[in-house]
């Protein structure tokens, strides 16, 4: 069976995050996934557009996993914040969905969606390496097409959703530069 880019970056996270588990970094398997993720949809993204890791957009206060922005932006003055106007879209990485208790997964997201929609005025995209499966309902409820799962569930019950991968990858072909 040919692999799918996505069993790809399950391979490439699960080798590269042993490495760091083994020294006690359990912590930084988001930033893991995040590099990986980034490396792959680079491939897809439409010329004029370029993504920003870690960085904040102006007059927001909390720092967005990643950025979208037009190809050649600059950070403003010597911090790692972007002008709203060169900002296209915002995305917040997870290596295992969104920590929180199990009763309150809608609600906190669909709170999260709201402060960094409404903070940056761009569109959210919540993308995810894995979900549990009760936790992956609860997100597709809270934020509808704007939640990329790849993996819901563990083990040999897992599921890999190929369908999100696709339309991630469409949605990122499909962003324009304001």
């Amino acid at each position: 069976m040919k692999k799918n880019e996505l069993d790809e970056i399950q391979e490439e996270y699960s080798k590269r995050t042993s490495e760091i588990t083994e020294k006690g970094w359990q912590g930084y398997r988001g930033m893991v996934f995040q590099e990986i993720l980034c490396a792959h949809l680079e491939k897809y993204m439409p010329s004029g557009l370029e993504f920003v890791k870690r960085a904040w957009v102006e007059d927001h206060p909390q720092e967005i996993d990643l950025l979208l922005v037009k190809k050649g932006a600059e950070p403003i003055d010597l911090t790692p914040a972007y002008r709203s106007d060169d900002v296209i879209r915002v995305f917040e990485i997870k290596a295992s969905g969104m920590f929180c208790k199990k009763e309150n997964v809608e609600e906190v997201l669909r709170e999260f969606n709201s402060r960094i929609t409404e903070g940056t005025g761009k569109e959210f995209t919540y993308i995810t390496r894995r979900e549990s499966r009760r936790n992956s309902i609860s997100t597709k409820n809270a934020l509808g097409n704007d939640a990329y799962i790849f993996f819901i569930g563990n083990g040999e019950n897992r599921i890999t959703n190929y369908d999100d991968w696709t339309r991630l990858i469409i949605s990122i072909k499909k962003t324009k530069a304001l």
